[in-house]
C-alpha cells in the first residue's frame, strides 16, 4: 500500500481547498457581527490552525491519518457551536456547519480516492 502517490497522481486542487477552508474556519468568528462568547475564538483559531497544518502535511506527504483528522476536525467545527454553548449565534453557527461540512465532504473524497488507488480494481 503506498502511502505517498507519486507526483503526477495527486490531486493537489484538493490540497489546496483544504488549506482555503482552514483560513475560512480560523477566521470565521472575525467575520460576524454578532457578539459572542469568548470560546468561539480561540476554537476557531486552534482548530483552523490545526486543519492548516494537516492540509500542509497533505501536499508534503499524503498519508491516511492527514484525511482522518480533517474528518475529525470537520466534525468538530460543525458541533463545536453546541458543545461550546454558542449555537444561538446564527450566523457563526451556520457558518461553521457549512465549513465543517464541506472539511467533511473533503476529507471522505480524499479517503475514498485514496482507498481506490491502493486497492485498484474493486
Amino acid at each position: 500500500m503506498p502511502t505517498n502517490p507519486p507526483l503526477k497522481s495527486r490531486r493537489t486542487w484538493e490540497d489546496y481547498l483544504g488549506l482555503a477552508l482552514a483560513v475560512a474556519i480560523g477566521l470565521s468568528p472575525w467575520f460576524r457581527e454578532e457578539k459572542l462568547p469568548t470560546a468561539a475564538y480561540p476554537n476557531a483559531a486552534i482548530v483552523g490552525v490545526a486543519l492548516l497544518l494537516l492540509a500542509q502535511f497533505e501536499i508534503i506527504r499524503s498519508s491516511r491519518w492527514e484525511e482522518v483528522g480533517e474528518l475529525a476536525g470537520g466534525i468538530w467545527v460543525a458541533a463545536s457551536p453546541f458543545v461550546l454553548g454558542y449555537a444561538y449565534n446564527s450566523q457563526l453557527r451556520i457558518w461553521q456547519w457549512i465549513l465543517g461540512a464541506m472539511v467533511i465532504a473533503l476529507a471522505v473524497l480524499q479517503l475514498w480516492q485514496r482507498r481506490r488507488d491502493d486497492h485498484p480494481g474493486h
